[in-house]
């Protein structure tokens, strides 16, 4: 289970702009 490292960067990733977009 190595894949999981990235996925997890890439979920962050997201849940940064996530909270950028949000107001």
């Amino acid at each position: 289970m190595g894949g999981q490292g990235e996925f997890s960067g890439f979920y962050e990733d997201m849940r940064k702009l996530r909270l950028t977009r949000s107001p």
